[in-house]
């Protein structure tokens, strides 16, 4: 089931992989609206609530925030995992999947190289 929130992440990865290409870096500091990734909630998903993306340039974080219901019924609170990016000075950017600190996000559910890694985004170097 958590496929829906992976498949999203990837697109809004492309979608910002592409952006950042074509426009040589990322847009001014913000929510990422320029990227034209759907970001809104998505009432007719019972996993997925919506994507968040924070650009602090050079960094972008986009964020999968998913019902943490979905696999522990007793969770009332959303659960995450984003996909950190820091753009190199060559318009390339390097990714790296986060469960955060504090996340409900059960690490059977998200892709391999999740589980088990933080990394703050501050951090994150190409």
């Amino acid at each position: 089931k958590m496929s829906e929130a992976v498949a999203a992440l990837a697109e809004a990865k492309t979608t910002v992989t592409e952006f950042v290409a074509s426009n040589g870096g990322l847009p001014d500091n913000g929510v990422g609206i320029e990227f034209g990734v759907n970001t809104a909630l998505r009432p007719t998903s019972d996993i997925l609530e919506n994507i968040t993306i924070l650009v602090a340039s050079p960094r972008v974080v986009l964020t999968a925030n998913v019902y943490g219901s979905l696999y522990d019924s007793s969770l009332t609170t959303l659960a995450s995992f984003s996909l950190n990016g820091t753009v190199a000075p060559d318009s390339t950017i390097h990714w790296q999947c986060n469960v955060g600190p504090g996340s409900d996000t059960d690490a059977a559910f998200v892709p391999a190289n999740c589980r088990g890694v933080y990394v703050d985004p501050t951090t994150v170097t190409p």
